[in-house]
């Protein structure tokens, strides 16, 4: 209520220097009680259960009340360490944060080399360091790093539903792929889009809109060429209940959370999510509202 006040009646010159006030107060909390090092983080990983060898599709945030002494580099540096040269990290890096339907429909380029992420600036640090690919898809583009990186990656061009069979995601999951989030919710799985179309005929709504839509990529090699891509129907985008696939991992105690500093970490194996989604299939409650 105070705030509501605040906001209404002080000018706006004033409500910038309560706040810079109150930005630098928390930091300062936050730096006395809550920070943490990259040596604890990549305890705090292991802890967790990311070992050597590992696969790891990492969703993150990075913001200045974390608590982290560090840099975006430190934390991939800390998650690398820990699956080695054996393993795998990948990450998300969609150019847009709208919808796909309007963000194709804006007909702007996807250049693969250069497009920035847009899924935050642990992704884009990861976008630019040496040896991590990107596979070249307007839609869900997938940043790789690890031996199979560039079979991860691969054909992803190729493909008109950007998240379904034959994509990353499926590949992903032959190599028993856990999900990490990093001070991010459940609702950002991106993996669960490719669920979406793994049991899209049993889905009370239409799953994809019903025709594709043109996307201008720019390839490693600077070549251009016009794909032709689908959607996720608005239907389905308005009625995903993906709380649901999170309640039935976590009441399966599938789900593993922690806490760093001011920084929350959740973990989950792409399999036991596939496995919650086939059950609420099964039992006819899938994962749409009604």
């Amino acid at each position: 209520m105070i705030r509501s006040l605040l906001s209404r009646y002080l000018p706006r010159e004033q409500k910038h220097a309560l706040k810079a006030v109150y930005n630098g107060i928390k930091s300062h909390a936050i730096r006395m009680l809550a920070s943490y090092t990259p040596d604890q983080l990549q305890a705090k990983f292991r802890e967790l259960g990311i070992a050597r060898d590992d696969a790891v599709l990492m969703h993150a945030s990075f913001g200045r009340f974390t608590g982290f002494q560090g840099e975006p580099k430190q934390v991939l540096d800390c998650l690398l360490r820990c699956v080695g040269p054996g393993g795998h990290l990948f990450m998300m890096s969609m150019g847009y944060t709208s919808s796909a339907y309007d963000y194709l429909k804006a007909g702007k380029p996807f250049d693969v080399r250069r497009t920035v992420s847009r899924m935050g600036i642990i992704s884009e640090t990861f976008r630019r360091r040496d040896g991590v690919l990107r596979s070249a898809n307007p839609l869900h583009p997938v940043l790789a790093w690890g031996p199979k990186a560039a079979w991860i990656t691969s054909g992803h061009d190729q493909m008109a539903h950007s998240c379904g069979a034959g994509s990353p995601f499926e590949k992903m999951l032959e190599l028993d792929t856990k999900v990490l989030f990093f001070d991010v919710p459940f609702a950002v799985l991106t993996f669960a889009h490719y669920l979406e179309d793994r049991f899209k005929d049993s889905a009370p709504v239409p799953v994809y809109h019903p025709e594709p839509l043109q996307s201008l990529l720019i390839d490693k090699d600077g070549r251009e060429r016009r794909l032709e891509m689908y959607v996720y129907h608005r239907d389905a985008i308005e009625r995903r209940n993906f709380p649901a696939l999170h309640e039935a991992l976590t009441q399966a105690g599938l789900v593993k959370r922690d806490r760093i500093g001011n920084t929350r970490l959740m973990i989950v194996k792409m399999a036991d999510v596939l496995q919650c989604a086939e059950r609420l299939v099964d039992q006819g409650t899938h994962f749409y509202r009604r």
